[in-house]
């Protein structure tokens, strides 16, 4: 484990480990987007763009940063 930590720490992550996650983060808020209800939903994701972006809207920006 230290042996990995320490790799990762000087050289960073590869590409492919990059894209993993890249890839992963968008598969969840599409799954996310899909939900109507609940703390991770189309209404969350909405509520918080307007309480701290001030704009509603912009879940569609959201979309095109995350794919």
């Amino acid at each position: 484990m230290d042996e990995e930590v320490s790799r990762f720490l000087k050289s960073g992550p590869t590409k492919e480990e990059l894209g993993r996650i890249k890839t992963s983060s968008y598969a969840s808020f599409v799954r996310d987007v899909e939900r109507i209800d609940g703390s991770s939903g189309k209404a969350a994701i909405l509520g918080e763009s307007q309480l701290y972006r001030w704009l509603p809207g912009l879940l569609q920006d959201d979309v095109e940063l995350a794919s």
